[in-house]
């Protein structure tokens, strides 16, 4: 007698895991009609729990170049909500660390018509994303990247110009100030105008970047240099970004 066919073995769930991420992020990344990026997206999802499967989903979509991720925000929230998986999105979330993975879990539970839960307390220094300095012998520029809120919607800017030759000596001698829909897109403009001038940016970390900018600032006041006429009205804005800074000008 015959033996019976074994029924085909079935990936293991850890193993699919492990490579879903990549995989979302390649399907993100051509994003295509709406229904394929659904098959494709009960294909490599189903049988997994939403527990294990929707933070990576989030992460894809947050690692997602601005353009396609545009172009798939809608599909993939329409997606979570005709496949019941807003509540399990909505239970997460409070586990989840600020950022655009969970700015965009909030958006597609918003447009899903689930109130997201209350968000962790977040303070401006939380806001800043990276810091970047580009240097010569005769001065330097400090370029601060943050998030303008804690939906992660919108990222602001500021340059800061240190001048090391007289009459400033260290002083804060200029600030540029910008807004940008990503933080591609503000990546790639400071970097574009920077290495026109033949300069090379560096990625500074968030203590030196208070550092240089608030060293810069008490220069100025111990030179009798008065501050940039355009960094005034944005103190308020810009200093509490920065940790560390003394509350009188974080106000």
């Amino acid at each position: 007698m015959p033996k019976k066919a074994r029924p085909a073995a079935q990936p293991n769930p850890a193993v699919r895991l492990s490579n879903l991420r990549p995989r979302l992020v390649q399907r993100f990344a051509e994003p295509g009609e709406m229904p394929a990026l659904w098959a494709d997206l009960d294909r490599l999802t189903g049988g997994l729990k939403p527990a294990s499967f929707l933070p990576i989903l989030a992460a894809a979509f947050a690692a997602t170049p601005d353009l396609q991720r545009e172009q798939i925000d809608a599909p993939v929230g329409a997606w979570l909500r005709e496949r019941g998986l807003l509540d399990a999105l909505r239970g997460l979330l409070p586990t989840w660390q600020h950022g655009l993975a969970s700015a965009a879990a909030r958006a597609w539970l918003e447009a899903g018509g689930i109130t997201p839960p209350p968000e962790l307390t977040l303070t401006a220094a939380d806001l800043l994303v990276d810091a970047y300095e580009v240097r010569d012998p005769s001065q330097a520029s400090v370029a601060l990247f943050w998030y303008e809120d804690a939906r992660r919607r919108r990222v602001r800017a500021t340059a800061f110009l240190i001048d090391f030759e007289p009459p400033w000596e260290g002083a804060l001698k200029d600030v540029a100030h910008q807004s940008f829909r990503s933080i591609d897109h503000a990546h790639s403009d400071f970097f574009s105008v920077w290495q026109e001038d033949g300069l090379q940016q560096r990625p500074i970390d968030k203590a030196d970047a208070t550092q240089h900018v608030w060293a810069a600032i008490r220069q100025s006041q111990a030179q009798g240099i008065r501050l940039p006429a355009d960094f005034i009205p944005l103190m308020s804005e810009v200093m509490p970004v920065l940790p560390g800074v003394p509350s009188a000008y974080s106000r």
